[in-house]
């Protein structure tokens, strides 16, 4: 095990290790989490410039509102984004790591092309990569 990090695989595998338990299959143990993180229903603006654009939302929970979210997956584009094209936006290479559910989330784009409208949408990933519904659109025109 990573000592920097530590996976719920991880975990229950130290677990059934030093409790003494044998036989226990942590592989499947892990297979029944089919709930997926919480939905981000506020996804705002809240800056822009010339070439980036800030967004704000609440931190979801891992399973719907309990537990911490794993991973953010953030998306933008000079199209609308929806569930059909979701995958074919820009993906935000380091996305911010999840606060505890009802935290304030904030990034800041940066790169982008100047006097361009850009739509965003973010999921939530949980610890065996459910991904949560995707949030709701929001738009903004980077400043000349």
């Amino acid at each position: 095990m990573d000592r920097g990090r530590c996976t719920a695989f991880d975990a229950l595998q130290a677990w059934s290790t030093t409790s003494g338990i044998r036989g226990v299959n942590t592989a499947s143990a892990l297979e029944y989490d089919t709930v997926p993180p919480g939905s981000i229903v506020d996804l705002a603006v809240v800056g822009s410039g010339s070439s980036s654009v800030t967004l704000t939302w609440s931190a979801p929970g891992d399973d719907e509102a309990a537990g911490r979210a794993r991973a953010y997956d953030v998306r933008y584009s000079i199209a609308p984004i929806d569930a059909g094209n979701i995958d074919n936006a820009s993906q935000l290479s380091f996305p911010p790591r999840p606060f505890d559910p009802g935290s304030q989330e904030v990034v800041e784009i940066i790169g982008l092309d100047g006097s361009t409208t850009y739509h965003f949408a973010v999921r939530a990933i949980d610890n065996v990569g459910n991904l949560g519904a995707i949030s709701n659109a929001t738009s903004s025109a980077t400043a000349p």
